[in-house]
């Protein structure tokens, strides 16, 4: 089932990511209860922002640029 994730500003397309917080917390090492945290935070809190950037995005996207991140830190 695909959920619907909220967007973040005016004029910004919903998304289509489908990860669940438990993924979410397997892929990006981020504690599930952290990422339920960030989730109430208000709105203009960067937590709020970056959990739904985070789930804006497919388990695969966020592995590719975990992987990418990775590289970049290795230079």
């Amino acid at each position: 089932m695909q959920a619907k994730v909220k967007p973040l500003g005016k004029g910004s397309k919903p998304s289509t990511g489908n990860i669940s917080d438990a993924e979410l917390s397997r892929v990006t090492t981020i504690p599930k209860p952290t990422l339920i945290t960030w989730s109430k935070k208000d709105s203009s809190d960067w937590r709020y922002n970056h959990y739904w950037f985070l789930k804006a995005h497919t388990k695969e996207e966020l592995e590719l640029m975990i992987e990418k991140s990775k590289e970049f830190s290795n230079l």
